[in-house]
């Protein structure tokens, strides 16, 4: 550690030897002392010891400017400074050791915070309130598929996948006299739990909604729920069969309640469509994470 005048006496050899010697230290050591250099110049380095930290005199030779800071016991250096500038208009990444960009210091374009899916750009608020805009559903639910079925059918299945907590199925669909509609949920269509039911006396179509509460919690003793409603394009309703005034039936909640399967599939048996090729029926499926 040294720092020094920068002038060379006119001394005996030998203390001119030391004085060479000495201000060799003070380039050698970029002037590392606790205190400030007593004689300064416009663009020298001054290595404060007492904070660790790398200076360089302005132009003026008025100020010290902090060009960062040192960790001595991490071996690491810390940018310390106000302003980051880019060399060029390509702007700053900041990159690991195997040279990958981890951050990407441009701030992410609008398209690009609404897609949802980049990793290493900067989100202002600006652009945080147009991702949220674009990604967060309202009230909370997501879509995640629909069927509309246009001819007879008997079954269908559709994937709801693992992510969601609750999952409401809405459903329309024409029915006629003995006919039903069930839906079962599981881990396939092979293997799956009744949940829901409606069964008609008199032939109407039928708009309807069911709610399955943590339906994919495997955790055992968690119990799975479901709730729904139904109702026919007039006063006719099925009370036949367990039906309320809103002609719905929820089915053996005591029995899926204990399941502790992921449930990624929901079936649908039963009758959906009318005789002629109109298209009637439809189920629209949406779900909260």
């Amino acid at each position: 550690m040294a720092t020094h005048d920068y002038v060379i006496d006119n001394q005996t050899s030998a203390n001119a030897r030391a004085d060479i010697n000495n201000v060799l230290q003070a380039i050698l050591s970029n002037n590392s002392s606790a205190t400030a250099p007593t004689v300064t110049a416009a663009n020298m380095f001054w290595y404060d010891t007492a904070n660790n930290v790398l200076k360089m005199r302005n132009e003026a030779d008025t100020d010290w400017i902090i060009v960062g800071y040192l960790d001595q016991a991490g071996s690491k250096f810390e940018v310390r400074t106000d302003v980051i500038q880019a060399a060029s208009a390509s702007g700053i990444d900041i990159k690991n050791s195997s040279g990958t960009t981890i951050i990407d210091l441009s701030v992410a374009s609008q398209s690009t915070a609404e897609a949802g899916t980049n990793n290493d750009q900067i989100m202002t608020p600006l652009r945080v309130k147009q991702s949220i805009v674009a990604n967060v559903p309202e009230g909370g639910w997501e879509y995640i598929t629909k069927y509309e079925p246009t001819s007879d059918v008997t079954a269908f299945d559709i994937n709801i996948g693992t992510d969601y907590k609750v999952i409401r199925a809405d459903f329309g669909a024409e029915f006629y006299t003995g006919d039903y509609m069930r839906i079962r949920g599981g881990t396939s269509s092979s293997t799956t739990r009744a949940i829901y039911q409606r069964v008609v006396d008199i032939g109407r179509y039928n708009i309807g909604s069911v709610t399955i509460t943590n339906w994919n919690n495997h955790v055992a003793g968690v119990p799975k729920t479901a709730t729904g409603f139904s109702s026919e394009t007039n006063s006719d309703i099925d009370r036949s069969n367990g039906g309320t005034s809103f002609g719905h039936q929820p089915l053996a909640q005591t029995g899926y309640s204990s399941y502790s399967e992921v449930w990624s599939v929901l079936r649908f048996e039963g009758r959906f469509m009318g005789t002629n090729s109109d298209r009637r029926a439809w189920v629209y499926v949406t779900g909260m994470k």
